[in-house]
């Protein structure tokens, strides 16, 4: 079976381990499957855009394009075969959001034949066309390996030195008030505990803070409980409108809050959705035997209130019965191992059982054709070329961002912003 897989994961030295696992999904899965993990920044010579792939599958980063007109028309261009071939073609889209209208156009021009969304329960208000004639599955932003599980040592609870931990920072104002609840709750939970207990925390919303690779999982790892936030928007934006609204609104008044944002760029629609799921940080706390401190919202089906997870409400008016549960070794430990054992159990958050499932789907795509000995060959000698193409695209793409950079530094972050925002909203035609 050949597959192509295409990702836009850009600089290779700041990718996260999450990004490229999902990214690269059939890369070294079988002997049988022979799997092209393209960089679409990388152009594909011709005659390999005339092979008989079985499945491609076009991965989270790629679809990001859609926040970018500019990099979408060229991605569009380059790789417009796509819609003219037949076959299985699969889609791993991510905050779906945000740009809708734009993908859902894009994945019926192409002729995808499955979308795997991580919000199927929206699937009519974010795919109104696509969804006439293609399939829309349940997809998540992260799957569980072998290779995730051994990440963690299961670290004893008595072991571990932090009571309550948290880590991230506020999303821009077009993710609603959902995107700013990260920053909000880590402040106010920080106060709180601070003045009725005496716990050993680690929390901070400081972006020089952040910590990620292994050192996050020996964070998490070291924590008896985190804090968790809903993962998505509370903001439905289908062309983008409210996205670009609100950056340039910020250029303009930098120090503006969010209430007087959403009064100026999207009034009265905060809250009209409430497009959550399960994340990675649910993932990959569950795994590390770190119980979570939940703003209780959508969690996919998979975690339960008070048996998989600690519930806080946003006033944090339950605080010290979050409290009582986390000074409680014994109930800290079985909700911690019920957290994991229903991460383990689910079948669809398996990534075996979700190459499985999409490999029996693209069988049935299959066409029947002459095998090709010389195309098969061709395959084989791109396949064992392209580890040294894409070494040569990384130096470029790192070489590329130094340049950006040392450009930010001399007209300054904002100006480069106010330039990109400007250069976005144009093509957009939104003002």
């Amino acid at each position: 079976m050949k597959v192509l897989t295409i990702h836009n994961m850009g600089n290779p030295l700041k990718r996260r381990a999450g990004v490229i696992s999902i990214e690269s999904l059939f890369k070294n899965y079988s002997e049988e499957i022979k799997c092209l993990n393209h960089d679409a920044r990388i152009r594909l010579p011709e005659k390999i855009k005339n092979m008989n792939f079985d499945l491609i599958i076009l991965g989270p980063t790629f679809l990001y394009s859609r926040f970018n007109p500019q990099l979408l028309n060229k991605f569009k261009k380059e790789y417009n075969f796509i819609a003219n071939i037949e076959t299985c073609k699969i889609a791993l889209p991510q905050d779906e959001y945000t740009y809708s209208e734009i993908l859902d156009e894009w994945m019926c021009d192409w002729k995808i034949s499955r979308i795997y969304s991580v919000l199927p329960k929206f699937k009519e208000l974010i795919y109104p066309k696509f969804i006439k004639n293609g399939e829309i599955k349940e997809g998540f932003t992260m799957y569980i390996n072998k290779k995730l599980i051994n990440k963690f040592k299961n670290k004893e609870t008595n072991y571990r030195k932090i009571d309550v931990s948290y880590r991230a920072s506020a999303l821009p104002e077009s993710y609603g008030s959902i995107g700013q609840l990260k920053r909000d709750i880590g402040l106010t939970t920080s106060k709180k505990l601070k003045n009725i207990c005496n716990l050993n925390t680690d929390i901070s919303i400081d972006n020089k803070k952040i910590i990620t690779g292994n050192k996050w999982y020996e964070f998490l790892e070291n924590s008896k409980s985190c804090i968790v936030t809903p993962s998505g928007s509370s903001l439905f934006d289908p062309k983008g409108s409210i996205r670009i609204s609100v950056e340039k609104y910020k250029l303009k008044y930098p120090k503006s809050k969010f209430k007087e944002v959403e009064k100026n760029c999207f009034p009265n629609l905060d809250k009209q959705y409430i497009m959550t799921a399960i994340s990675p940080r649910n993932i990959e706390a569950g795994l590390a035997g770190t119980v979570q401190i939940c703003i209780d919202c959508e969690f996919s089906d998979i975690l339960k209130a008070n048996k998989d997870y600690i519930p806080l409400k946003e006033d944090l008016s339950n605080i010290q019965e979050v409290i009582d549960i986390i000074t409680n070794e014994n109930k800290l430990n079985k909700i911690a191992k019920n957290c994991k054992k229903a991460l383990l159990d689910s079948k669809k958050l398996n990534e075996d059982f979700l190459l499985e499932e999409i490999i029996e789907y693209a069988n049935k795509f299959k066409v029947m054709k002459e095998k090709s000995y010389q195309e098969d060959k061709l395959f084989d000698t791109f396949l064992s070329r392209y580890r040294l193409i894409e070494k040569k695209s990384f130096i470029f793409q790192v070489i590329k961002q130094m340049f950006i950079d040392t450009i930010k530094k001399i007209i300054g972050k904002q100006n480069y912003r106010r330039i990109l925002i400007y250069s976005l909203s144009k093509k957009n035609k939104i003002f």
